[in-house]
């Protein structure tokens, strides 16, 4: 039986704390420029990708990462014509994401 004890800030050894990770677009971005750059396995630029009208938007640390990455397509699934870069990555958009990277690099077919 798991259980609660004393405040809620304290949790009995028999508690799991679920700790949300929210992750913005241009850091799903980042996140994987730096397995590209760590694997060595970088999908090449498509010659066409879906180009998406606010990109411009996004951090300047993350402008260029979050262009790269939407040119080797991995953001192509995604709805509309925004990115909307800061925005919130939902979990099921990172997993269609790594996905499509993972078939880019040929990991998966």
């Amino acid at each position: 039986m798991m259980k609660k004890t004393g405040s809620d800030k304290s949790f009995s050894r028999y508690t799991t704390r679920v700790i949300a990770l929210v992750l913005t677009m241009e850091q799903v971005a980042a996140f994987f420029t730096r397995v590209q750059r760590f694997t060595g396995k970088v999908p090449a630029p498509l010659a066409t990708y879906k180009q998406y009208s606010d990109i411009a938007s996004a951090s300047d640390w993350a402008t260029d990462v979050v262009k790269a990455i939407a040119a080797q397509g991995i953001f192509d699934e995604l709805p509309g014509s925004q990115l909307n870069p800061t925005a919130t990555a939902t979990r099921a958009q990172i997993a269609s994401m790594l996905s499509r990277y993972m078939k880019a690099v040929e990991t998966i077919k």
